[in-house]
């Protein structure tokens, strides 16, 4: 796996590569936490993540958690389609702002 930043305008974006599973995931949870207060949103990119497992699941929730207590927008975007799918059977596209792509959801979050 491998993970990258931008900043775009307000954004903080987290463009991640690779597999995210049990040992892949605790660095993702790092970079993530690390960038929490970094802006105002942030969005992470799976466009090229091929696989996501529960380890990955529990760390884009904790994310998640973490920006709405500190009234941050967070986002996923460019999912692909089987990682679309781990996120629709677990319930987490109810809960978590996902967008088709980059530009859609950097005009939706950070507007």
């Amino acid at each position: 796996m491998n993970i990258s930043e931008e900043k775009i305008d307000n954004a903080l974006l987290l463009k991640v590569s690779g597999r995210i599973d049990s040992s892949t995931a605790p660095d993702l949870q790092s970079q993530l936490m690390a960038a929490i207060g970094q802006a105002p949103t942030i969005l992470i990119d799976l466009g090229e993540t091929d696989y996501m497992s529960s380890a990955g699941l529990r760390v884009i929730l904790m994310g998640a958690k973490a920006c709405k207590k500190d009234a941050l927008q967070f986002g996923l975007c460019c999912l692909q389609d089987s990682v679309h799918e781990v996120f629709e059977i677990s319930g987490f596209l109810s809960i978590i702002q996902t967008f088709a792509t980059r530009d859609e959801a950097l005009q939706a979050l950070a507007g």
